[in-house]
């Protein structure tokens, strides 16, 4: 494929910060947050090694090193995930807690760890505070092997599946605990999204888990045979290699983007604040030549003064969207005044506002008056207007849009509905997410980024904006403010 890869935006940045990590020494509370959750891994590692129930005189040492060492290499061999990465070193893992007394097998996947992780800090693509990292990870490897040191006698065998089973479940809850506690006491990654990398990971593992006990059965039969495993490693590694330069091609591409949209914003923004004085004098002249009477040459109001005071209205609505566009895009205070709103008033002011194109029916429905707001009367104007011109540009000739004010549960709901083709529900959501239009990318339906700059001041104001559909077929936006 010639195409960059698209992912998560939270993964993106998640690899991202994984990366610029790497050369960084252990923050404060990260070097405690793994100190924390290590030096226990460590010292349990140890206290199992020795009071577990095997000897440990006729340990194997050829076999330990070969394996250590061979878990070094497949530890290498790395996908990146989130801040952390998944890698081969299951396929060794297995053979070694058959082939190994189970209660080392923490102790050398420790000693494995920090043997992998070396060669990146001699060569000074990883700090060295990085090497303590490896102390946690005996918990990797101590749940599988306290259910096998205790639950399984001799080597690897079918009839023994259910344990096996069991060995990986306690490798997971281990593993999952640890990593959690980890990014929990960093206070680096949100859990919720912590928990969707581990089930990436997992998910692997559970794949080269059989793969692993093949390599252990053949072990048994004949010694290092797990080395076999070496091809599908070097394959593995050649798909790792071209995903990390995937993954580099995405993240390149996504600050290139994000950068335009800054240099864009920041155009947009310039050229939105100069025109907002020579806008507001066009909008004067407009409203006047409107309230002017006629000469009794015109016979009536002119069509063209009508037109140039609706397209002045409507300018001047675009230019306040795109300016809190920049200042939401920009993570920047949209300046709101609380204060007690009608927002019957502002429905029926919205209603009144020039109409382009006309023969779409607004009405505001609901007392005025009495269904107050404790919001900013310009900002729930400026909502309304978005809500409404949006339901006038997708409604057929003649239909009709209705704006419905009414309170409910400690809120006021203005819910505007329109009849006209609809939105698919699973672009609902998405369509308040990302500005490039509600609807489609007909030109009618204006800039795209009303509906996305409409909902970020509606949370401003401490309420809502949300797009469903009625049980007679219509759309609705509600917009759900606190009641004053």
């Amino acid at each position: 494929m010639d195409a960059a890869p698209t992912a998560a935006p939270e993964v993106e940045r998640l690899v991202e910060e994984g990366r610029a990590a790497d050369h960084q020494r252990l923050a404060g509370r990260e070097l405690a947050a793994e100190l924390t959750v290590g030096v226990p891994a460590l010292v349990a590692a140890l206290a199992f090694a020795l009071l577990g129930p095997d000897e440990l005189s006729g340990l194997p040492w050829l076999e330990a090193v070969v394996l250590t060492v061979s878990y070094a290499i497949a530890g290498r061999v790395r996908f990146e995930v989130g801040l952390g990465a998944t890698d081969l070193s299951l396929l060794v893992l297995v053979p070694m807690l058959f082939e190994l007394p189970p209660q080392v097998v923490p102790l050398a996947i420790v000693a494995g760890d920090l043997l992998g992780t070396l060669p990146d800090v001699v060569g000074g693509r990883v700090h060295r505070d990085r090497l303590v990292k490896a102390l946690p990870n005996a918990w990797y490897a101590f749940g599988p092997a306290v259910v096998l040191a205790y639950g399984v006698d001799g080597g690897p065998r079918w009839g023994d599946w259910p344990s096996y089973v069991a060995a990986f479940a306690a490798m997971v809850v281990c593993d999952a605990i640890s990593g959690l506690a980890r990014e929990g006491l960093s206070d680096r990654v949100a859990p919720q999204v912590q928990i969707r990398v581990l089930a990436l990971v997992y998910a692997l593992d559970a794949m080269l888990a059989p793969v692993g006990l093949l390599a252990a059965l053949a072990t048994e039969q004949e010694a290092y045979a797990f080395l076999l495993l070496a091809p599908l490693v070097l394959v593995l590694l050649a798909f790792a290699r071209e995903r990390e330069q995937r993954l580099t091609q995405a993240l390149e591409l996504a600050e290139t983007r994000a950068a335009a949209a800054e240099a864009r914003a920041e155009v947009l923004g310039a050229v939105s604040h100069g025109l907002q004085t020579p806008l507001a004098v066009v909008v004067g002249l407009a409203d006047v030549l409107h309230r002017a009477p006629p000469s009794p040459e015109q016979g009536g109001a002119s069509p063209i003064t009508g037109r140039l005071r609706s397209e002045a209205h409507w300018l001047r609505h675009q230019i306040a969207q795109t300016l809190d566009y920049q200042r939401v895009h920009a993570g920047h205070a949209l300046g709101l005044r609380t204060e007690r709103v009608d927002v019957v008033a502002q429905a029926r002011a919205v209603a009144a506002l020039p109409q382009d194109p006309p023969g779409v029916d607004v009405v505001a429905a609901g007392d005025a008056g009495e269904l107050m707001a404790a919001a900013d009367t310009r900002r729930v104007a400026q909502v309304l207007t978005s809500l409404v011109d949006n339901a006038r540009r997708a409604s057929p000739p003649d239909a009709r849009v209705v704006v419905a004010v009414s309170r409910a549960d400690g809120m006021v709901h203005a819910e505007v509905r329109d009849t006209g083709p609809g939105i698919a529900p699973e672009v609902r959501e998405r369509l308040f997410a990302d500005p490039t239009g509600a609807r489609g990318t007909d030109e009618s339906q204006g800039t795209g980024i009303s509906l996305y700059v409409s909902r970020a001041l509606a949370e401003a104001m401490g309420g809502t904006l949300e797009c469903d559909r009625t049980a007679a077929g219509e759309t609705a936006f509600t917009l759900a403010l606190p009641a004053a």
